[in-house]
């Protein structure tokens, strides 16, 4: 199905059936760039990629600050691993995330003895 405004004043079928043509050409060529972004990221996030900021390991050998990004369904899973806030506070980490445009769904910060507890859920369109 054409959209309107592409047969609009087309009065003849072969004029319709050339618009036609050019329309599915037109189209195929979006998926074909489309399919080779969508290619780049698959390959970017083939695995798991490990990035680290001011790594550190305590005495019993765990890594203090650390930043792990997984892909996970149609997206990614960030894990941050931070003994304190004043080095990657979420807040930061999340003005950075909206700053490039990207939707947050779930953020979850927990903490026991050394870590702080928040639930924040945001999607397409809420601010």
């Amino acid at each position: 199905v054409l959209p309107p405004h592409q047969i609009k004043g087309k009065r003849s079928m072969c004029d319709q059936v050339e618009e036609a043509a050019n329309y599915i050409a037109h189209m195929q060529k979006k998926i074909q760039v489309l399919r080779i972004r969508r290619d780049k990221m698959k390959q970017l996030l083939s695995g798991t990629k490990i990035i680290t900021s001011n790594l550190s390991k305590g005495s019993s050998g765990n890594l203090l600050n650390c930043v792990a990004v997984n892909p996970v369904h149609e997206g990614l899973e960030i894990l941050i691993t931070s003994t304190s806030t004043s080095v990657l506070g979420l807040s930061k980490v999340m003005v950075v995330l909206l700053e490039r445009e990207l939707d947050v769904f779930i953020c979850i910060s927990t903490k026991n003895e050394y870590w702080d507890v928040s639930t924040q859920n945001r999607g397409r369109g809420n601010n």
